[in-house]
């Protein structure tokens, strides 16, 4: 394991972080992802994991409408926070969070935290703020987060275009404030569409590479075998036809292409 390659993939939902942290494991690194979610540590990591991170049964939202629009999942002190943190350095190298699970001010000390102890803060974000929260709001309705869910998805129904506005807004408001409070701060941007959707998969896998160089992780043999794939445009969640297949699709095409000009 390259225990010493300490990294905090930093983002929100439906950036593409799960395809990232999933390529930097390739590399044998010890990373936990969504360390903030408890029923992501409670499915993926085990008891011994969720019991290590959380001293007592955790207050969180479980219902994802409910903790998008509330801007939190964890409903926890900063001390809760800082002791899940403390114990997450303590027994990984590395983690993918979720920035919408925690309140500002909490994300704030995590950045701060992880640059003092010498993580290297890798911030993922979305260029189409508009796609991007219309993904999240697909995968809040199915219940479908991952590409390996989707055979049993369900059939999408009507999209709230309201919602969706007001949650591309914010998106696009907390996207800036947590990019002005990194600069002059060492960090490396890379966006989704840098290596997911590309008509180039050498540009896409260029793109993996400077992010594993820049925090200093060597590429593995597996990593070479499954990052043609994994960035290939065919891993995609939703694809044009699964999007025309929302109910109001010509009013949220309407929404897109007029106020954010982005066309679907």
């Amino acid at each position: 394991m390259q225990d010493n390659n300490k990294f905090l993939i930093f983002a929100d939902t439906r950036t593409g972080s799960s395809c990232l942290h999933s390529l930097f494991s390739k590399c044998n690194c010890k990373s936990v992802s969504e360390p903030f979610h408890p029923n992501v540590i409670s499915y993926f990591y085990g008891k011994s994991t969720y019991q290590a991170l959380y001293k007592k049964e955790p207050d969180f939202e479980p219902e994802p409408k409910k903790w998008t629009d509330a801007g939190r999942i964890l409903n926890e002190d900063s001390e809760t926070i800082k002791y899940i943190y403390n114990k997450v350095y303590e027994m990984f190298g590395g983690m993918k969070h979720i920035w919408g699970h925690l309140y500002r001010q909490d994300n704030l000390f995590l950045l701060d935290e992880s640059i003092d102890r010498g993580y290297k803060v890798v911030f993922l974000y979305r260029r189409n703020a508009f796609l991007k929260c219309l993904s999240h709001m697909i995968s809040e309705q199915t219940k479908v987060w991952r590409i390996e869910e989707i055979k049993n998805s369900k059939q999408i129904g009507e999209i709230d275009t309201k919602r969706l506005d007001s949650l591309t807004q914010r998106y696009i408001k907390e996207k800036q404030e947590y990019e002005d409070y990194l600069k002059g701060k060492p960090h490396h941007f890379i966006a989704y569409e840098d290596f997911l959707q590309q008509d180039n998969l050498n540009d896409g896998i260029k793109s993996i590479y400077e992010c594993l160089d820049f925090c200093g992780i060597k590429k593995s043999k597996l990593l070479e075998r499954n990052i043609t794939k994994m960035v290939d445009k065919k891993y995609k969640m939703n694809p044009k036809e699964r999007l025309r297949s929302i109910k109001n699709f010509n009013e949220v095409q309407e929404l897109g292409q007029k106020k954010y000009n982005q066309k679907i």
